[in-house]
């Protein structure tokens, strides 16, 4: 199972579809917020492909900041993290996530990329394919769940090819 997790796009519909054409294999593409209307574009382009997404502290449409889903065994948060100060620390995300029982937690808003596991729970900010921070990059996240290996997830450079 693949998933492709991309956040804080702000407007950047070529840049999001350029990650959507090169992951076309994907099961499950996760938006993080601060891009939902390009991501709703996106999705009702490409009805064959499976979407889920969030609303970010940029994003004026109303919509849920918050949402789960279950993949192959694992439960899901994604957020855009605004509403968790993840400026300060992916804590309150980790709190939240473990609080859903999710062994998997994902999040933007910063637009600087990180992966880690905290208390058993898989992290993860896929940065921004917009207007990355801290000299990086624009990247996007790569979740691959296996029966046999589990959870490994991955930061892609945008224009790379995973």
């Amino acid at each position: 199972m693949k998933m492709t997790v991309i956040s804080d796009t702000h407007g950047n519909y070529r840049r999001l579809k350029s990650v959507i054409e090169q992951n076309t294999d994907s099961n499950l593409f996760i938006h993080c917020g601060d891009g939902l209307k390009e991501a709703w574009r996106l999705a009702e382009e490409n009805p064959h492909l499976n979407f889920v997404f969030v609303k970010g502290n940029c994003d004026y449409q109303n919509y849920t900041e918050e949402n789960m889903v279950e993949v192959s065994g694992h439960r899901i948060f994604y957020t855009h993290g605004h509403n968790y100060h993840v400026r300060r620390s992916h804590d309150g995300v980790v709190k939240r996530a473990k609080s859903l029982q999710c062994t998997i937690a994902l999040y933007g808003h910063t637009h600087v990329h990180e992966t880690s596991i905290v208390s058993g729970i898989h992290v993860m900010n896929s940065g921004s394919v917009d207007s990355p921070r801290e000299g990086n990059c624009p990247t996007y996240g790569v979740i691959m769940i296996d029966d046999d290996s589990g959870v490994s997830m991955e930061i892609v450079e945008c224009g790379s090819r995973q």
